[in-house]
């Protein structure tokens, strides 16, 4: 939640290549670096807030995805169509 958090501010993302993260950041939008490399995470911010441009195409690129993508009006209704799928497949709570 974090990441679409300072998406829809308009901040571009710097994160760790780690499973769902790699669905939500785009070279649009941020910068993956590899997990568990603290020195890759701190040059790349580094390098980001020293390059105004790429940080302000960045910014832009992160507010449009966190809009066009992750939106509450076209997230809830895919959220409801699950439910109604699992409901009609006589899934049952555990």
């Amino acid at each position: 939640m974090v990441l679409l958090e300072a998406m829809s501010c308009g901040t571009p993302v710097v994160a760790s290549r780690v499973d769902g993260i790699t669905d939500v950041i785009t070279p649009e939008v941020g910068t993956l670096v590899p997990s568990r490399d603290p020195a890759a995470l701190s040059e790349t911010i580094v390098r980001i807030l020293a390059d105004r441009n790429r940080w302000m195409d960045l910014s832009r690129g992160a507010r449009q995805r966190a809009v066009s993508c992750y939106d509450w009006s076209l997230i809830a209704p895919q959220f409801i169509e699950l439910y109604h799928e699992t409901l009609a497949h006589g899934a049952r709570p555990a």
